[in-house]
């Protein structure tokens, strides 16, 4: 019987490589591989704004050319002086089942630095280039730059299903349970509560005593645009709310070529993932 049974297995191995080798030839007819697909259009699952109330704040600013800071060849003025003002904003529509999947995440560059996927809220120096018409002492247009500072956070909010069996259970990522509150993570929150469609239906029985070492893989997952995949069953809705804020404003040109007026256009960009 032991016999019969290894001449079986051995004949199953023999047929089993002849069919393997069968795929293999001297020179194959045609060595392409054709790759296809399709580029698909999704709704968008978010909103953006930047405030009307930043907009009419940055326009025609008035600084006098005798507050210049000199710095080498340079000339430094201070902008806005002690204002800080919100930027771009967003949120998503509606809160989307098992974290949304392709589009969910929102990957913000604001003057080409990329917000980070970290969360850590912490405020980037960012310049851009200013472009003016004619000055007092040129005849062609100058340039300089402007810095300034820029701080982004997301929130988002989760509805989970209760470990011990009590129904579902309903969590908003804002920063208060950090180790030390994040102003923009509130703001962020609050953009989220105020807009998305029927959050405070959705969002019931809120967990507010859950600490910050429960969340964190969650909002991080989300920001790397994987969470949803692996949660069916737990984090049954997710929403999400962005802010960001810019402040600590410094216009430089160089001395010799201050000009009368001028602007400067932060450049802004969203792509999903």
């Amino acid at each position: 019987m032991k016999k019969t049974l290894i001449a079986l297995s051995m004949l199953t191995a023999l047929v089993s490589a002849n069919q393997a080798l069968a795929a293999f030839s001297d020179a194959p007819a045609n060595g392409d591989l054709t790759i296809t697909g399709t580029l698909t259009n999704i709704n968008p699952k978010w909103l953006w704004q930047i405030p009307d109330a930043t907009k009419a704040k940055v326009s025609n600013i008035v600084t006098y050319k005798i507050t210049a800071i000199p710095n080498g060849e340079n000339s430094e003025f201070e902008v806005l002086k002690g204002e800080t003002l919100d930027f771009l904003q967003g949120y998503t529509k509606t809160a989307s089942v098992a974290g949304g999947g392709a589009g969910m995440t929102p990957v913000v560059t604001i003057a080409g630095t990329k917000w980070n996927e970290d969360n850590s809220a912490s405020p980037r120096s960012v310049t851009v280039t200013t472009t003016t018409g004619t000055g007092e002492s040129a005849t062609t247009a100058n340039t300089g730059t402007m810095t300034f500072d820029v701080t982004q956070g997301v929130s988002i909010a989760l509805r989970y299903a209760d470990l011990t069996g009590s129904g579902f259970k309903s969590i908003v990522y804002d920063g208060v349970s950090a180790p030390v509150s994040v102003p923009i993570l509130l703001t962020a929150a609050q953009i989220m509560r105020n807009n998305v469609k029927h959050f405070s239906a959705v969002y019931t029985n809120e967990d507010t005593s859950a600490g910050s070492n429960f969340f964190q893989n969650d909002i991080l997952r989300f920001l790397r645009g994987d969470i949803g995949k692996a949660d069916i069953g737990r984090n049954s809705f997710v929403s999400a709310g962005y802010a960001s804020k810019i402040n600590n404003f410094k216009l430089v040109f160089p001395t010799a070529s201050v000009p009368t007026s001028w602007n400067a256009t932060i450049p802004v960009t969203i792509s999903m993932k």
